[in-house]
């Protein structure tokens, strides 16, 4: 078929895969066209690399004028351009001389970024890692994670896995403030209610491993890079009791407590965990580091104990190890090479 004398493709006689295909195709020559791929390495990338405060920010070329771009004056016009124009605005559209065409402020996002380059316009985004291509309304070598600047912001802002030391600090800072320590403990109504009390007041309530490893689950998905989840299954049928995966590495915690918690009847006090519960819990971390290993093939190159000491304020005497001579020399590998102890996470009623 022809109109006009020019080729014209009946694209309702293909099927969708081969109308994307062709569609597809079309974007990518601009985004391989030879003075795409000149103006991208000798102006953008350099102008990237060099910037010692960089933003994110989009530089758009009109596709009718991508085979017209002039390489003799643009990498000096690219300069004086962006030297005028990058400080106060984050969309700058270039003509083919990489002079100013318009320039203005916009939202900067993957969405944002797809509409401009539907309207016959090759989009380049610079963002955090680099330079991604938009042409179409799709997008090309993309390297970047993240398209939305206030979003990448929120996630620079957050700990990452090698920060959680650092993060458990916080979270003992967080989880003792008013308001937040009052949820963990028997209020005072209570507490006049049980006949052992004996002026204590650091009484967990019913059942406090799950209501504290709930909420610092709730604290480390708010404040971590990393996605978690709560009760992970080994094969073996027992429970990791949080777990995330970075850099497609997998990170468990063990939560244990020490101290007291009220008795079901709601009339007594517990005997409650003593050191002895911290030793078992760093075995009980080591089995399943050997069992994720050496069962499991799954790669766990450092996971944790995280304690939470509930003891009386005042009162604390320093954790007994026991220079970890309980460790059985099958597991001495693992708590040598794959397992530390997080800062102790010490709660208070007031």
């Amino acid at each position: 078929m022809s109109e006009k004398g020019k080729n014209v493709i009946d694209l309702d006689a293909y099927d969708l895969k081969t109308v994307h295909d062709i569609l597809y195709s079309g974007q990518s020559e601009f985004v391989n066209h030879p003075k795409v791929k000149i103006v991208k390495s000798t102006c953008f990338d350099k102008f990237w690399l060099d910037l010692e405060i960089k933003k994110f920010f989009v530089i758009a070329i009109s596709e009718e004028i991508i085979s017209d771009i002039d390489l003799k004056v643009t990498t000096k016009n690219f300069a004086t351009t962006m030297a005028e124009n990058y400080s106060t605005n984050n969309y700058i559209e270039l003509n083919k001389d990489f002079e100013l065409e318009e320039c203005k402020s916009i939202d900067i996002n993957q969405k944002e970024m797809k509409k401009i380059s539907l309207s016959k316009k090759v989009v380049f985004f610079f963002g955090e890692l680099g330079i991604d291509i938009y042409v179409g309304g799709q997008e090309f070598d993309r390297i970047n994670v993240f398209t939305d600047e206030v979003i990448q912001k929120s996630y620079s802002q957050k700990f990452s896995i090698h920060q959680l030391p650092e993060c458990i600090k916080q979270y003992t800072i967080h989880v003792n403030t008013p308001g937040n320590r009052e949820s963990f403990f028997v209020d005072k109504t209570q507490l006049n209610l049980i006949a052992n009390v004996n002026g204590r007041k650091n009484i967990l309530r019913l059942r406090p491993e799950d209501q504290l490893r709930n909420n610092l689950f709730s604290y480390l998905q708010t404040n971590m890079q990393h996605t978690w989840w709560k009760e992970d299954q080994l094969d073996s049928k027992k429970r990791l009791d949080l777990r995330t995966e970075a850099n497609g590495l997998s990170v468990f915690l063990e939560v244990k407590w020490i101290g007291r918690s009220i008795h079901q009847n709601g009339r007594k006090i517990t005997k409650g965990y003593s050191f002895k519960s911290l030793r078992d819990g760093v075995n009980q971390s080591l089995n399943y580091i050997k069992e994720l290993n050496e069962d499991m093939n799954i790669k766990s190159p450092i996971n944790y104990l995280c304690a939470f000491d509930a003891r009386e304020e005042g009162k604390r005497k320093a954790i007994d190890w026991k220079n970890f001579s309980f460790i059985p020399p099958e597991l001495q590998h693992y708590y040598d090479n794959n397992f530390s102890i997080l800062p102790i996470i010490e709660i208070n009623h007031n």
